[in-house]
């Protein structure tokens, strides 16, 4: 062997050693990181499973791609290369084995990429593994398992194989093309008796895969049918379904035939089977629906699906939990808008990230949470460190504040008070936060206590492998913190927990919660699915699903990294499968601190889903109709954010709340859908009982004119909106929004508040301001500034009343005016400036 072969040699197998040592790194890293967190058997599942089903598809992969790749070079008698040596050129054949060895070349790297998908492994274990859901659907009377749990596994198999088909049909063609087999030969393409019946083969093998797509297409006019927002249709049970299956059992056939009389020499008998197949495919698919409906019910065929989409509406209301929503109890009861007042934000999150004390204006590097407290409602801001740290030892502290929600100051902009509601400390440094959203890098701690949730590095072993996998080799060499290093990885906090929990959706908002030092972060995690049959189309973030249940509450501390995966009470199928198969993953309620349960929020998430629901499909037994939730609620785009302004409502101990409120199709209010936090958090459905069908534009119009016309706006101040509460207040529902003044160098600050209830609208600088109008004047403020500020909203308070009597004479709705000319009268009554 030559000097320059020996160097070629020596190259490649120094770049084998570095690739095979980094991957060998990688394993042992992830390995680590896992068993830190307490979840090695999550990792030896899931990459044992992940290997064995890319190992398994890519060796089968890597065997038809052979097969073909052999019966190709079959057809090569000989292939001779021209060489030149010195000035002549000769020609040198290639030897056999030179050939069959670039066939097992080319078929290793196809079957490398030919893998399934990386998630296949769970929908392998579920489809395995997963706990039955009791219910058949009633055409396949296959349990509603099948359809979530193997028809996803079914459909990654079927997408696998035909793109393998195909990667494999094209590479044999352009291999052929090469080959005197197929050339171009007086104005037509040439095509040897060799190669037809290869091709033929391929075909057939082609039809099969046609006939198992439309098997799963007859499954999944369940899941997505032809009617509004994938609805299942009449026409779908009678002309889909049927024509998916009679296509499977044409394309078998024709497979057959394709396969036989290819074989044979006969193309033309094989080209009609093909034409066949296409022709009825487009022709059955696209006739028959309508055929059927005009056959079933001539001129009535708007009646056919009624039953259908009552079915729907059943199988929605289970898939998204609607059917178990429960019934309000005393613990909901607010007893009057001026018990309410110190416990309902009049913050947006959105205005308050732009408000608080050290905000840049930048509401993404905030997060909220809000806190239930004897004084009233608290949001408790973290405010990350303005300049990310280069090392553990410079981790600069997020700054905690805590803001009464309800109230501003005389200039409107939040009160900070200190950790215990006092005017104490009115900034909490929190040191060390090592996980936080978006957090990149990697950090080098110490951790004499053991707290850190992270792999060690007391060993040489331990540092190579580190150093190599992150291809940083400082960490081999140069002096760690200590005692006893440690290595934090994954800061990001839903990267985090989304290795923790893959089979769960993530909700959209992250929530700190805090107490004394130690800050925890919080979110919802769904178990969700898009194969639930006969349900309705729900988007959950950038995907559409239709099956969401609320299960578990990941609960993560900020300064050591651990993840709790904090499942529900009660717990669906998909979500109850997942924990018996990784029962060391989930925690219980018991297992968290009161002081963190208490502070969980609701589940947005889920009550604006469910809400929907509600809207179009009703909550128990109700026939369906076109009713819609408010989103956005009439809020400006300047205070857009994922969070949620809350209240609290009563009980032992007190829990944040978010009501949204549920219109049917002539927009009137139908009724409140009422997600409670904390540890026994819960959804209610409250209907709209004593005040049924107020028109949701009667409330949005009158809340707007009396933020109009009390607002005092000079130069370039501008007011903006902010959402609008639905909260439940003595068996009704009140509905509150802010307005805010915002110029456009400073930060916003809040102006007015604004409250419609029994058909009447309140305004004052807070909550609390806007109710005490219905007080004594003994009980009002007595100083000359306050004395005025009542005299404004006394004024404000008659205003809206009157505009209200004018309105319900203008809709001939007497009863409304007589309740506010009944509550003219009372405030005229009463003492007043």
């Amino acid at each position: 062997m030559t000097a320059r072969r020996w160097a070629i040699v020596a190259l490649v197998s120094v770049a084998a050693v570095l690739l095979l040592g980094r991957v060998v790194a990688g394993i042992y890293v992830a390995y680590r990181w896992y068993e830190a967190l307490g979840a090695a058997r999550l990792w030896r599942v899931e990459t044992g499973l992940a290997l064995a089903l890319h190992g398994f598809s890519a060796l089968l992969a890597a065997l038809f791609a052979f097969a073909n790749l052999y019966v190709v070079r079959r057809s090569i008698i000989s292939l001779v290369l021209p060489r030149r040596v010195a000035n002549v050129e000769i020609g040198e054949e290639v030897p056999g084995r030179y050939l069959v060895s670039a066939a097992v070349l080319l078929s290793a790297v196809l079957g490398a990429f030919l893998t399934l998908p990386r998630g296949s492994w769970m929908s392998l274990l579920l489809a395995r593994s997963g706990m039955p859901f009791g219910d058949t659907d009633p055409y396949f009377t296959a349990d509603i398992g099948f359809f979530a749990y193997w028809l996803p596994f079914e459909t990654a198999l079927f997408y696998w194989a035909l793109v393998a088909v195909l990667v494999v049909l094209v590479v044999v063609v352009a291999l052929y093309a090469l080959t005197p087999s197929v050339e171009w030969k007086r104005g037509s393409v040439y095509v040897s008796h060799y190669v037809r019946r290869h091709l033929a083969v391929l075909v057939a093998i082609l039809m099969l895969l046609l006939a198992w797509h439309y098997r799963l297409d007859a499954f999944h006019a369940l899941i997505t049918g032809s009617g509004p927002n994938g609805a299942f249709t009449y026409a779908d049970l009678h002309a889909a379904i049927p024509v998916d299956v009679s296509l499977s059992i044409i394309a078998i056939t024709a497979s057959f035939l394709v396969g036989v009389f290819g074989w044979m020499g006969q193309p033309r008998i094989a080209a009609i089977a093909i034409a066949a197949v296409f022709v009825l495919s487009i022709g059955l698919r696209q006739v028959t629906p309508p055929l059927v409906r005009r056959a079933a019910a001539p001129g009535a065929q708007d009646t056919l699906d009624r039953p259908y989409l009552q079915m729907q509406a059943e199988y929605a209301r289970h898939a998204f939990g609607v059917d178990r929503l429960h019934s309000p109890d005393s613990t909901l009861a607010i007893v009057s808008l001026r018990a309410a007042a110190p416990h309902v934000s009049a913050w947006d999150p959105g205005a308050l990230a732009r408000s608080v004390p050290g905000s840049s204006g930048g509401g993404a590097a905030t997060a909220i949470g809000w806190v239930p407290s004897p004084a009233g409602l608290l949001a408790t801001v973290a405010q990350r460190p303005e300049t990310p740290p280069a090392s553990a030892r410079g981790l600069s502290p997020w700054t905690i504040l805590r803001v009464t929600a309800a109230r501003a100051d005389s200039e409107g902009n939040p009160v900070v008070v200190g950790a215990t509601g006092t005017s104490g400390q009115r900034q909490q440094p929190i040191e060390d936060v090592l996980v936080a959203d978006s957090a990149s890098g990697y950090l080098l701690v110490a951790d004499p206590l053991h707290r850190v949730a992270a792999p060690a590095l007391n060993t040489g072993l331990s540092r190579l492998m580190h150093a190599w996998a992150l291809q940083n080799f400082h960490l081999l060499f140069s002096a760690l913190p200590g005692p006893d290093p440690r290595i934090v990885t994954r800061r990001d906090l839903r990267g985090r927990i989304a290795s923790l929990a893959p089979f769960f959706e993530q909700g959209r908002v992250i929530t700190p919660v805090v107490h004394a030092d130690t800050l925890y972060w919080t979110m919802t995690l769904y178990a969700a699915s898009a194969y639930y049959p006969l349900s309705e189309h729900v988007a959950l973030g950038d995907q559409t699903f239709t099956y969401v249940h609320h299960a578990a509450t990941a609960v993560v501390n900020a300064q050591s990294g651990r993840v709790m995966l904090v499942a529900d009470s009660v717990l669906g199928p998909i979500a109850e499968s997942w924990r018996r198969i990784f029962p060391e993953l989930f925690s219980s309620w018991r297992d968290l601190p009161s002081w963190v349960a208490n502070g969980l929020g609701p589940s947005i998430g889920v009550a604006r889903m469910q809400a929907t629901i509600a809207a179009h499909l009703g909550v128990r037994g109700e026939a369906p109709h076109p009713g819609h939730v408010p989103w956005n609620d009439g809020a400006d785009t300047l205070f857009a954010s994922e969070s949620e302004p809350v209240f609290v409502v009563p009980g032992d101990p007190p829990r944040t709340a978010f009501g949204a409120p549920v219109l049917n199709e002539d927009g009137r209010l139908k009724g409140l859908l009422l997600a409670t936090g904390g540890a026994r958090g819960a959804t209610y459905w409250m209907g709209s009982e004593r005040h049924p069908g107020v028109l949701w534009t009667t409330v949005t119009e009158a809340l707007r004119h009396a933020l109009d016309s009390s607002a005092v706006l000079t130069g370039d101040v501008r007011g903006a909106r902010g959402r609008i509460r639905a909260v439940p207040v003595d068996g009704d529902v009140a509905f509150i929004q802010p307005d805010f003044a915002w110029r456009h160098d400073a930060p916003p600050t809040l102006a007015r508040v604004a409250i419609w209830m029994d058909d009447s609208v309140m305004t004052g600088s807070t909550m609390r301001d806007a109710t005490s109008l219905s007080l004594p004047l003994a009980e009002a403020p007595s100083d000359t500034t306050r004395g005025a500020a009542a005299l404004r909203e006394f004024r404000s308070r008659v205003a809206s009343l009157y505009a209200a009597m004018r309105r319900a004479l203008a809709h001939g709705d007497w009863s409304a005016f007589g309740r506010a000319y009944d509550a003219l009268g009372e405030l005229l009554a009463q003492p007043h400036p």
